[in-house]
C-alpha cells in the first residue's frame, strides 16, 4: 500500500521543499518526493511542514529545542538537525508534522505543535 502526504513544505534530506508530496511505501522505506502539480488519489493534506526524518528523532526533544530557539528561522533549525536524526536512505523513517508555523517569518510559533504521522 502506497501514502501519500502532502503539506505546504516537505523537509527531506536537509532541503525544504514547497508544496510537494511525500509517497511512502507498506514498509515506510521507499520515499519519493515530487511537486503538488494536482490531486493525487489518496492524498493527506496538512497545514504545516512534514519532516521526513530518522525513527532516531525524538519528536519531544525537538519540541523542547523549538522552545528554546524561539526566533530562529525555520531553515536554519533543521540545518542543525544530528545526522542521526535526519533521514539517509535505506534507514526506516518517520514523518513528523510540524503545525501552527509563521510561515510569513518562516518561524515557529509559541504554539507550534508537533504531530507524528508515521
Amino acid at each position: 500500500m502506497i501514502r501519500r502526504f502532502a503539506a505546504q513544505y516537505i523537509y527531506f534530506s536537509e532541503k525544504l521543499y514547497f508544496h510537494h508530496v511525500v509517497e511512502m511505501n507498506r514498509n515506510d522505506q521507499n520515499i519519493c518526493i515530487f511537486p503538488l502539480e494536482k490531486e493525487y488519489a489518496a492524498t493527506e493534506f496538512y497545514n504545516g511542514i512534514i519532516a521526513v526524518l530518522s525513527d532516531k528523532a525524538d519528536p519531544l526533544l525537538l519540541e523542547k529545542q523549538i522552545t528554546s530557539r524561539r526566533g530562529e528561522k525555520i531553515p536554519d533549525f533543521f540545518a542543525s538537525l544530528n545526522m542521526e536524526e535526519t533521514m539517509s536512505s535505506g534507514k526506516n523513517v518517520q514523518l513528523l508534522l510540524f503545525e501552527n508555523i509563521d510561515f510569513e517569518q518562516m518561524q515557529f510559533s509559541s504554539d507550534t505543535l508537533i504531530t507524528k504521522l508515521l
